[in-house]
């Protein structure tokens, strides 16, 4: 089985005076992906391959969630597409990845990862938070139909908090 796993990025400034792609992760960015890194640990992730957008808040998410699961952040791959994706072109993407990968994580931006999400599986999402991921099982990659992969599980940054 295949498992992917999509990263919406740590909460970022909303400086005006900043292009958008250059946006820095808050403090409170940093502080809820702290909460979710606790939390995944109940889980066993073991990345074989990590893809980001390039945006400053989606790379440097990626770094951090790297580091804390020793996957050297010099092998992560910046998709420069990921950063304007709409989710059919997310959907391409993991349609044409080699079948030796069985376990893939995507951090990128909403609303095109809330869109994959409800594209690759049966969900209906409310939200897709910052600092939240989600992931799915599917047979492979080349055969992903729509609404096709299983959940595996959910981690929302918001009931984390109120816990």
């Amino acid at each position: 089985m295949k498992k992917i796993y999509i990263l919406r990025h740590a909460k970022a400034e909303k400086e005006i005076k900043i292009d958008d792609f250059s946006r820095k992760l808050t403090k409170k960015g940093k502080d809820e992906l702290k909460i979710l890194l606790q939390r995944l640990q109940k889980y066993e992730i073991k990345w074989d391959r990590i893809y980001a957008s390039p945006a400053f808040r989606t790379k440097k998410t990626a770094k951090i969630i790297a580091k804390n699961y020793a996957y050297d952040k010099k092998e992560i791959d910046l998709i420069a597409a990921f950063y304007e994706a709409d989710e059919r072109q997310l959907f391409a993407f993991l349609k044409n990845l080699d079948e030796s990968i069985d376990n893939v994580l995507l951090v990128g931006h909403n609303p095109a990862l809330l869109k994959l999400c409800e594209l690759l599986s049966p969900l209906c999402l409310h939200s897709f938070p910052t600092s939240s991921m989600l992931c799915l099982e599917c047979e492979s990659f080349k055969d992903l139909k729509e609404h096709s992969a299983k959940l595996v599980f959910f981690e929302h940054i918001k009931p984390l908090k109120e816990n």
